[in-house]
């Protein structure tokens, strides 16, 4: 299960922070400071870092190799087995999502997810698992939306660099991670239940207390209501707001951005369309994300308690735009890689002084 708690590295090499250390990327983790920082790299230098995140690579390799038996696992109920087969058989990387659910009984859960554990693709597999409907879920992003999720960090931290005016709120903005798609457990230990949003942004020492981004498809958009019910009521996150973005570039160009909120002992939902199914842009309210529903008041400044990040509809498009050219830049690259070059089939020459060879023009 993707885990990696994704930080900011912009603290200088030389502090004696002990937050260094910890914040620090591992091998198998992935700073976010290669994508946020939009100054330091040309836009086709960034364009092929977001690709390398959303799974496409040029290399010929690829970790993601078919698995379709696992030892000890002959024992495994039929249902458990059949979804293994499916799931570890996913490429890496899709050319359309999919949000693929099974029917599979909470005893099983655990025994799954190690399956795939033993499988070597734990940390590749987006999954979750509905304890109140018995449904498990396989999640799939194409390109587009995992680049989606990318271009989203980026505009969202070098947003929230321009809000601190003094040390101590550099320092505060300093320690707002993206904690990715790490488990979101049910709070109830009891229950099986858990999720893997696409984002988590939070406080590095209150890394339950966040905003939470969720990228949707088709097939995915029937459960963002039964999504969103777990993150504030059932998990062990302090989901203050939950961001979703739903898109389905194949099959239209429509966009939709939606919110939720807690309103008293309820949630609030907020839908806006953002982008026509021909591709025109909907004038609206811009996305507003305030500090208080990233870090507890403990955690930030007083002079931030009334600040607020903002994404202008348009701001939101154009961040769409630029996942859908990157994934237009990798079916390009795809199509070159499977074309073979017609060439000509050589003939050979014939000799001077046999009849019928050609003669130099004078």
């Amino acid at each position: 299960m993707p885990s990696s708690t994704y930080c900011r590295d912009d603290l200088s090499p030389n502090t004696k922070d002990p937050l260094e250390a910890a914040s620090r990327p591992t091998s198998d983790q992935i700073s976010l400071d290669s994508y946020v920082t939009a100054g330091e790299k040309d836009p086709e230098e960034r364009d092929n870092t977001c690709l390398e995140i959303a799974g496409f690579s040029d290399s010929s390799q690829s970790p993601w190799d078919p698995y379709t038996e696992l030892a000890g696992a002959s024992n495994d109920p039929p249902a458990m087995s059949s979804i293994l087969k499916a799931i570890t058989a996913q490429p890496r990387a899709v050319e359309s999502p999919c949000w693929t659910e099974y029917q599979l009984d909470a005893c099983h859960v655990d025994l799954l997810r190690q399956r795939l554990e033993e499988c070597g693709v734990s940390e590749k597999v987006r999954s979750g698992y509905f304890s109140e409907l018995g449904i498990f879920v396989h999640e799939a992003h194409s390109y587009t939306h995992n680049i989606y999720a990318c271009h989203f960090s980026r505009y969202f931290f070098k947003k929230l660099d321009h809000l601190s005016s003094s040390p101590e709120e550099e320092a505060c903005v300093a320690h707002i991670v993206d904690s990715g798609s790490s488990d979101a457990k049910a709070k109830d230990s009891t229950n099986k239940g858990y999720h893997q949003p696409d984002n988590f942004y939070s406080h590095f020492f209150s890394i339950h207390h966040g905003c939470c981004l969720e990228i949707a498809c088709t097939q995915k958009r029937a459960r963002l209501n039964d999504l969103a019910e777990f993150y504030f009521f059932d998990s062990d996150r302090q989901t203050q707001v939950l961001v979703c973005i739903d898109f389905d570039a194949d099959r239209s160009k429509k966009a939709t951005l939606l919110t939720w909120r807690r309103s008293g002992g309820e949630l609030k939902a907020h839908v806006q369309d953002i982008r026509t199914e021909d591709g025109k842009l909907v004038p609206g309210d811009s996305l507003r994300i305030t500090m208080l529903e990233i870090a507890p008041s403990d955690r930030i400044p007083p002079s931030m308690h009334n600040m607020a990040i903002e994404f202008s509809v348009q701001e939101l498009v154009e961040i769409l735009e630029l996942a859908e050219s990157a994934r237009a830049k990798c079916d390009e690259i795809q199509r070159a890689k499977n074309t073979v070059p017609i060439v000509p089939k050589p003939t050979a020459g014939l000799p001077d002084d046999v009849e019928g060879a050609s003669k130099p023009i004078s």
